[in-house]
């Protein structure tokens, strides 16, 4: 029931709870993924490949952060691209536009087949 979902959720954000992993690994899912999504995965560094793995195998919510420069927007672009060969409906939010917008600009770039709808103000949305 949703009211179970909402009250699990918070105590996972609020920190009353740690999240859940599985023990499933990225080569289980790799059969099933175009070869060019594979290939986008095995060209991440070792740190970038870990964060995917485990956001993989999270079954409640993941975090994948670091420095400027760290490559989360590949990171996230890559994930993206997994969880819809997956058959996925992602749900993506950023702190600001222009998060979005670069994470959004890179997907476009690297994947032409993925569909997505950008909502927001039609002024803070990247021309591109």
């Amino acid at each position: 029931d949703d009211n179970d979902v909402s009250r699990r959720l918070l105590s996972l954000l609020v920190g009353a709870r740690k999240p859940g992993f599985t023990t499933a690994s990225f080569q289980d899912h790799q059969e099933h993924l175009p070869d060019d999504v594979v290939e986008a995965f095995q060209a991440l560094n070792p740190q970038q490949r870990e964060a995917i793995c485990q956001a993989l195998r999270c079954k409640d919510c993941a975090l994948i952060a670091g420095f400027p420069g760290s490559g989360k927007t590949a990171t996230l672009v890559t994930l993206l691209r997994i969880l819809v060969a997956m058959g996925y409906r992602v749900l993506l939010c950023a702190y600001t536009n222009a998060a979005l917008d670069a994470l959004l600009t890179q997907l476009q770039d690297k994947d032409q087949e993925t569909e997505f709808l950008r909502i927001g103000r039609q002024k803070n949305v990247c021309a591109a």
